[in-house]
């Protein structure tokens, strides 16, 4: 979570991005990444508006973590294969080879866009994940992996099935692969399954996962969690609302913005405000609550960020406009 990091640990030999395992975050930052960045031009529609995904408050201290061990991967191996030669290792492969194999093929599609990719990759990617990976859950995390980076919703009912996968990472994986894909068909039944988890961060992937599926069926079951005892999960719950245009999580919105609340969470750093002030200014033009413009107003006066009067200004600009 941006403003909360997560409690959240990994056992295995890699933590977990995002409470997800990625080489690389998404859109190139941290899902809580603060914004547009001072002295843009971009207005909140195009600006902030443009990955909707960031807008979520989820665990930036595993994001790093993550990179630097992807980073560190990258760095022990020089050799320059294809993605389908990495898939021909994971097919090929035994043990701790096997699962680097499925690294190093998520590693080299992150670099291209699904659509460079090799078109029938997809297709043997989902063939390898069916009757290959089985046996190996760091093999099947990192072939989620590789079909989030090929973007193609041919995966969804794979990725859906891996919801109810029994190694948690695995479930993690499959949900932060269809928040990636986006109004996958079927995914928010799953999803809503899995808010029941007993692992806190599959819980807020879930959350992101189901704002970002644009299926309104999933509203009933997100408000409740406004008044779950974690500050974290009522914030995805409101933005994820915001995201499926329920103003339902406006009050938790509110407190997200207000510096007085902020102050009083324990053990939250400034950076933290910051970034929480951002998701909640972001979830608020999602609404175009115009009920928020004096709040905005003072913000973009008075606040002590300039990264969040900047965006209070601009939010305010577009939400005043004709």
């Amino acid at each position: 979570m941006a403003a909360i990091v997560s409690d959240r640990k990994t056992a295995t030999e890699n933590p977990s991005l995002n409470d997800t395992e990625k080489p690389r975050p998404p859109g190139g930052a941290p899902p809580d990444s603060p914004g547009p960045e001072s002295g843009s031009t971009e207005d909140p529609e195009q600006g902030f508006m443009r990955e909707l995904a960031q807008f979520f408050v989820v665990p930036s201290l595993i994001v790093l973590l993550c990179v630097g061990v992807f980073l560190m991967f990258g760095l022990l191996s020089s050799e320059k294969k294809s993605a389908r030669e990495f898939l021909q290792e994971v097919r090929t492969s035994r043990g701790g080879d096997r699962w680097q194999a499925a690294f190093e093929l998520s590693r080299a599609l992150s670099t291209q866009k699904g659509a460079d990719a090799d078109p029938r990759l997809v297709a043997d990617v989902l063939d390898v994940m069916r009757n290959e990976a089985k046996e190996d859950p760091k093999v099947r995390k990192y072939l989620l992996i590789a079909l989030e980076y090929l973007g193609d919703k041919e995966a969804g009912p794979v990725i859906i099935d891996s919801l109810e996968d029994p190694d948690a990472d695995v479930r993690l994986h499959a949900a932060r692969a269809l928040a990636s894909l986006q109004s996958v068909p079927g995914a928010a039944g799953p999803l809503i399954k899995l808010l029941a988890d007993d692992d806190a961060g599959i819980r807020k992937v879930a959350i992101f996962a189901l704002g970002q599926t644009r299926d309104r069926a999933a509203v009933p079951a997100l408000l409740p969690l406004l008044a779950d005892p974690s500050e974290e999960i009522r914030w995805n719950s409101a933005l994820a609302l915001a995201v499926l245009e329920d103003p339902s999580g406006l009050g938790v919105l509110t407190q997200m913005i207000d510096r007085s609340h902020l102050d009083s969470i324990p053990g939250i750093t400034e950076d933290q405000k910051t970034s929480a002030m951002i998701n909640g200014i972001q979830g608020i033009y999602l609404l175009k609550d115009r009920s928020s413009i004096p709040r905005l107003r003072d913000l973009s006066e008075k606040d002590p960020s300039l990264k969040v009067r900047e965006l209070a200004l601009k939010t305010l600009e577009a939400l005043e406009a004709p």
